[in-house]
């Protein structure tokens, strides 16, 4: 598919990293605006090469041209707060509102996190299908290296929650 060197498939990683971090960190409450705005639709969130980061609709076309993130980040917000218990549980079918109770922004948030960091593994080994197995090998140590976004959220949620701002969604 692609002529790519181990380091361009590891920048790539690292920008589209960089982004996730900053939508699920830095820019929380334009991200939580912008999901809210669009609460009808089936949304993933997406991290670019260059560092940047939105938030997509799914491509309905087969075969998809790279992998897609979880979709439907907001139907998630909304239907996380039935999940501990199967009678209570409601789907909600595409474009119905539901009123459910608020998720807790720390739990939505470590679970965008997860998903994001199989996202990024799975894209870098996508971009790099070509790499031989001691360069994906080497793609996997690098990547390695740095913390999951997981971990990263975490630290950064738990600094704020010191802070005194804890947040609950609301549909």
């Amino acid at each position: 598919m692609f002529d790519v060197s181990v380091e361009e498939v590891f920048e790539a990683y690292k920008g589209r990293r960089e982004g996730l971090l900053d939508a699920l960190t830095c820019d929380i409450d334009e991200l939580i605006r912008q999901l809210k705005s669009r609460s009808n639709e089936d949304l993933y969130l997406i991290g670019f090469p260059d560092g940047g980061w939105a938030l997509r609709r799914p491509a309905y076309e087969l075969p998809v041209l790279r992998p897609e993130p979880t979709i439907g980040i907001n139907r998630v917000m909304i239907r996380s707060s039935n999940s501990s218990s199967c009678k209570s549980s409601k789907r909600v079918k595409k474009g119905e509102h539901h009123d459910a109770e608020p998720v807790d922004e720390s739990f939505w948030l470590q679970l965008m996190a997860v998903h994001s960091d199989a996202w990024l593994v799975s894209s870098a080994f996508y971009d790099g299908s070509n790499l031989s197995k001691l360069e994906r090998s080497r793609l996997f140590d690098l990547i390695n290296e740095l913390e999951p976004l997981q971990v990263l959220v975490s630290r950064r949620r738990s600094r704020r929650k010191n802070k005194g701002k804890t947040t609950k969604f609301n549909s």
